[in-house]
Protein backbone atom coordinates (compact mmCIF):
# COMPACT_ATOMS: atom_id res chain seq x y z
CA UNK A 1 0.00 0.00 0.00
CA UNK A 2 0.85 3.70 -0.20
CA UNK A 3 -0.66 7.05 0.74
CA UNK A 4 -2.76 7.04 -2.43
CA UNK A 5 -4.23 3.57 -1.86
CA UNK A 6 -4.83 4.48 1.78
CA UNK A 7 -6.69 7.64 0.87
CA UNK A 8 -8.71 5.77 -1.73
CA UNK A 9 -9.86 3.38 0.99
CA UNK A 10 -10.50 6.09 3.58
CA UNK A 11 -12.56 8.29 1.25
CA UNK A 12 -14.20 5.39 -0.59
CA UNK A 13 -13.00 6.86 -3.86
CA UNK A 14 -15.04 5.91 -6.89
CA UNK A 15 -13.82 2.64 -8.38
CA UNK A 16 -12.00 1.52 -5.23
CA UNK A 17 -13.08 -2.01 -4.29
CA UNK A 18 -10.87 -2.62 -1.29
CA UNK A 19 -11.26 -1.55 2.34
CA UNK A 20 -8.17 -1.27 4.57
CA UNK A 21 -10.34 -1.88 7.65
CA UNK A 22 -11.03 -5.43 6.48
CA UNK A 23 -7.52 -6.28 5.24
CA UNK A 24 -5.06 -7.95 7.65
CA UNK A 25 -1.94 -5.80 8.04
CA UNK A 26 1.33 -7.52 8.84
CA UNK A 27 3.80 -4.63 8.73
CA UNK A 28 3.83 -0.89 8.19
CA UNK A 29 6.25 2.03 8.13
CA UNK A 30 5.62 5.68 8.92
CA UNK A 31 6.86 8.33 6.48
CA UNK A 32 6.41 11.97 7.50
CA UNK A 33 6.32 14.96 5.18
CA UNK A 34 7.71 18.45 5.56
CA UNK A 35 6.49 21.62 3.88
CA UNK A 36 9.33 23.58 2.30
CA UNK A 37 9.31 27.16 1.10
CA UNK A 38 11.78 29.60 -0.40
CA UNK A 39 13.38 31.92 2.14
CA UNK A 40 12.78 35.01 0.02
CA UNK A 41 9.03 34.35 0.28
CA UNK A 42 8.49 32.88 3.75
CA UNK A 43 10.65 33.13 6.85
CA UNK A 44 8.18 31.18 8.99
CA UNK A 45 4.70 29.67 8.84
CA UNK A 46 3.44 32.91 10.42
CA UNK A 47 3.95 34.51 7.02
CA UNK A 48 0.99 32.44 5.77
CA UNK A 49 -1.29 35.06 7.35
CA UNK A 50 0.21 38.04 5.51
CA UNK A 51 1.76 36.92 2.22
CA UNK A 52 -0.36 37.40 -0.89
CA UNK A 53 1.95 35.50 -3.25
CA UNK A 54 1.89 31.95 -1.84
CA UNK A 55 1.74 29.33 -4.60
CA UNK A 56 1.22 25.80 -3.31
CA UNK A 57 1.92 22.88 -5.66
CA UNK A 58 0.65 19.33 -5.13
CA UNK A 59 -1.11 16.42 -6.77
CA UNK A 60 -4.84 16.84 -7.13
CA UNK A 61 -7.46 15.83 -4.61
CA UNK A 62 -8.03 13.41 -2.97
CA UNK A 63 -4.28 13.65 -2.31
CA UNK A 64 -4.08 13.73 1.51
CA UNK A 65 -1.36 16.40 1.66
CA UNK A 66 -3.34 18.72 -0.59
CA UNK A 67 -6.43 18.13 1.54
CA UNK A 68 -4.49 18.83 4.76
CA UNK A 69 -3.29 22.17 3.35
CA UNK A 70 -6.79 23.22 2.28
CA UNK A 71 -8.23 22.32 5.69
CA UNK A 72 -5.47 24.31 7.44
CA UNK A 73 -6.14 27.34 5.23
CA UNK A 74 -9.82 27.27 6.07
CA UNK A 75 -9.13 26.91 9.80
CA UNK A 76 -6.53 29.69 9.97
CA UNK A 77 -8.04 32.09 7.44
CA UNK A 78 -5.19 32.61 5.01
CA UNK A 79 -5.11 32.39 1.24
CA UNK A 80 -2.86 30.89 -1.44
CA UNK A 81 -2.95 29.97 -5.08
CA UNK A 82 -3.15 26.19 -5.19
CA UNK A 83 -1.86 24.34 -8.25
CA UNK A 84 -3.25 20.84 -7.72
CA UNK A 85 -2.35 19.41 -11.10
CA UNK A 86 0.90 17.47 -10.72
CA UNK A 87 1.15 13.79 -11.60
CA UNK A 88 3.56 12.82 -8.86
CA UNK A 89 6.31 13.81 -6.46
CA UNK A 90 8.97 14.29 -9.12
CA UNK A 91 6.87 16.74 -11.17
CA UNK A 92 5.83 18.62 -8.05
CA UNK A 93 9.37 18.89 -6.69
CA UNK A 94 10.71 20.06 -10.05
CA UNK A 95 8.11 22.84 -10.20
CA UNK A 96 9.15 23.94 -6.73
CA UNK A 97 12.86 23.91 -7.61
CA UNK A 98 12.13 25.98 -10.71
CA UNK A 99 10.13 28.38 -8.49
CA UNK A 100 6.94 27.87 -10.46
CA UNK A 101 5.53 27.22 -6.99
CA UNK A 102 6.96 28.35 -3.67
CA UNK A 103 5.39 25.83 -1.27
CA UNK A 104 5.16 22.05 -1.43
CA UNK A 105 5.27 18.95 0.75
CA UNK A 106 8.19 16.51 0.55
CA UNK A 107 8.43 13.10 2.21
CA UNK A 108 11.46 12.45 4.41
CA UNK A 109 13.24 10.45 1.64
CA UNK A 110 12.50 13.18 -0.93
CA UNK A 111 13.75 15.85 1.44
CA UNK A 112 16.98 14.06 2.32
CA UNK A 113 17.79 13.32 -1.32
CA UNK A 114 17.31 16.86 -2.60
CA UNK A 115 15.91 19.77 -0.58
CA UNK A 116 18.03 19.23 2.51
CA UNK A 117 21.08 20.88 0.95
CA UNK A 118 19.02 23.89 -0.18
CA UNK A 119 17.65 24.32 3.34
CA UNK A 120 21.10 23.98 4.89
CA UNK A 121 22.51 26.75 2.70
CA UNK A 122 19.68 29.06 3.75
CA UNK A 123 17.89 29.41 0.43
CA UNK A 124 14.87 27.41 1.60
CA UNK A 125 13.19 26.70 4.91
CA UNK A 126 11.22 23.91 6.58
CA UNK A 127 7.89 25.49 7.55
CA UNK A 128 5.96 22.65 9.18
CA UNK A 129 5.70 18.90 9.18
CA UNK A 130 2.77 16.57 8.72
CA UNK A 131 3.32 14.94 12.07
CA UNK A 132 2.59 11.30 12.85
CA UNK A 133 0.00 9.68 15.08
CA UNK A 134 1.00 7.78 18.20
CA UNK A 135 -0.82 4.66 19.38
CA UNK A 136 -3.44 6.82 21.10
CA UNK A 137 -4.24 8.64 17.86
CA UNK A 138 -2.55 11.86 19.01
CA UNK A 139 -0.38 13.93 16.68
CA UNK A 140 3.31 13.95 17.55
CA UNK A 141 6.43 15.22 15.79
CA UNK A 142 8.30 12.96 13.44
CA UNK A 143 11.81 12.42 14.76
CA UNK A 144 13.06 12.99 11.21
CA UNK A 145 11.91 16.62 11.46
CA UNK A 146 12.06 16.99 15.24
CA UNK A 147 12.92 20.71 15.04
CA UNK A 148 9.86 21.48 12.86
CA UNK A 149 6.32 22.08 14.22
CA UNK A 150 3.45 19.79 13.28
CA UNK A 151 0.33 20.83 11.42
CA UNK A 152 -1.45 20.81 14.78
CA UNK A 153 1.11 23.11 16.39
CA UNK A 154 0.84 25.55 13.47
CA UNK A 155 -2.97 25.41 13.65
CA UNK A 156 -2.90 26.27 17.37
CA UNK A 157 -0.36 29.06 17.00
CA UNK A 158 -2.13 30.77 14.09
CA UNK A 159 -5.63 30.54 15.57
CA UNK A 160 -4.86 30.73 19.28
CA UNK A 161 -7.01 27.65 19.86
CA UNK A 162 -6.42 23.93 20.13
CA UNK A 163 -7.34 22.16 16.86
CA UNK A 164 -10.83 20.71 17.06
CA UNK A 165 -13.99 19.96 15.14
CA UNK A 166 -14.72 17.79 12.15
CA UNK A 167 -11.93 19.49 10.19
CA UNK A 168 -9.34 18.38 12.74
CA UNK A 169 -10.79 14.87 12.88
CA UNK A 170 -10.47 14.73 9.08
CA UNK A 171 -6.86 15.92 9.29
CA UNK A 172 -5.99 13.23 11.84
CA UNK A 173 -7.66 10.55 9.72
CA UNK A 174 -5.85 11.64 6.55
CA UNK A 175 -2.46 11.85 8.26
CA UNK A 176 -3.03 8.59 10.09
CA UNK A 177 -3.76 6.71 6.90
CA UNK A 178 -1.36 8.55 4.62
CA UNK A 179 1.65 9.28 6.82
CA UNK A 180 1.61 7.08 9.93
CA UNK A 181 0.60 4.10 7.79
CA UNK A 182 2.35 5.35 4.67
CA UNK A 183 3.80 1.99 3.69
CA UNK A 184 1.54 -0.81 4.93
CA UNK A 185 1.92 -4.45 3.94
CA UNK A 186 -1.62 -5.85 3.68
CA UNK A 187 -3.25 -9.14 2.77
CA UNK A 188 -6.64 -9.62 1.09
CA UNK A 189 -9.82 -9.74 3.12
CA UNK A 190 -10.51 -13.31 4.25
CA UNK A 191 -6.88 -14.50 4.22
CA UNK A 192 -6.70 -17.48 6.64
CA UNK A 193 -5.24 -16.69 10.08
CA UNK A 194 -2.53 -19.29 9.58
CA UNK A 195 -1.16 -17.41 6.56
CA UNK A 196 -1.55 -14.00 8.21
CA UNK A 197 0.48 -15.23 11.19
CA UNK A 198 3.28 -16.49 8.95
CA UNK A 199 3.64 -13.02 7.45
CA UNK A 200 3.38 -11.28 10.83
CA UNK A 201 5.97 -13.52 12.46
CA UNK A 202 8.34 -12.99 9.54
CA UNK A 203 7.88 -9.22 9.74
CA UNK A 204 8.64 -9.20 13.47
CA UNK A 205 11.89 -11.06 12.82
CA UNK A 206 12.74 -8.74 9.93
CA UNK A 207 12.44 -5.63 12.13
CA UNK A 208 14.92 -7.18 14.57
CA UNK A 209 17.47 -7.99 11.87
CA UNK A 210 20.55 -5.68 12.14
CA UNK A 211 21.10 -5.61 8.37
CA UNK A 212 17.50 -4.56 7.79
CA UNK A 213 17.67 -1.95 10.57
CA UNK A 214 20.74 -0.38 9.00
CA UNK A 215 19.10 -0.17 5.58
CA UNK A 216 15.76 1.05 6.96
CA UNK A 217 17.35 3.87 8.95
CA UNK A 218 18.61 5.45 5.72
CA UNK A 219 15.05 5.60 4.42
CA UNK A 220 12.88 6.12 7.50
CA UNK A 221 15.31 7.63 10.00
CA UNK A 222 14.08 6.88 13.51
CA UNK A 223 10.39 7.12 12.62
CA UNK A 224 8.42 4.07 13.72
CA UNK A 225 7.89 0.82 11.91
CA UNK A 226 5.45 -1.79 13.17
CA UNK A 227 5.06 -5.51 12.64
CA UNK A 228 2.69 -8.27 13.62
CA UNK A 229 -0.13 -7.55 16.05
CA UNK A 230 1.37 -4.14 16.83
CA UNK A 231 0.94 -3.11 13.20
Amino acid sequence: GSSNTATGSLLQTRGVKYDYATMPVWALASVAEVMVGWSDITKSYKDFLTRKDLIFGMEGLPNPSAATWIILKEACGFKSKDVLAFQGGADRALAWYQKETNLTWLTSPQYSQSAKSVVENGKAIKLMQSGLLNKKGEMIRSTYFKDTPTTGEVWKDLTGKDPSGIEWEATLALLGYARTCNKPALLPKGTPDKIVNIFRNAAEKMLQDPEYQKAAKKVFGDDPQYAGEEA
